[in-house]
């Protein structure tokens, strides 16, 4: 299933809680800068490690620690940098 930029922001913690331990591909919404690699990335593919949430009430998910497939270097990615999310 491929959730858009809007919908991301739509996602509950437990939309994200049942993707832990599985492969997730993220779209940015702009190129990012990301360790072990020289040239910047539109897409990131790996495996939900853990979900950050914000710190007020009601606590709703922000950010996603990713294990990278390619170079097994973890990435919190926030959810508002993201254009799509393919679970």
């Amino acid at each position: 299933m491929i959730y858009n930029h809007y919908e991301i922001q739509d996602l509950t913690l437990k939309d994200f809680q049942e993707q832990i331990g599985k492969s997730v591909t993220i779209t940015f919404l702009k190129p990012q800068k990301l360790k072990s690699y020289d040239e910047l990335k539109n897409e990131l593919s790996g495996v939900v490690k853990k979900i950050g949430l914000s710190a007020n009430s009601p606590h709703l998910p922000v950010d996603l620690t990713i294990k990278d497939l390619e170079s097994d270097n973890e990435y919190d990615i926030n959810l508002f940098k993201m254009e799509s999310l393919e679970i």
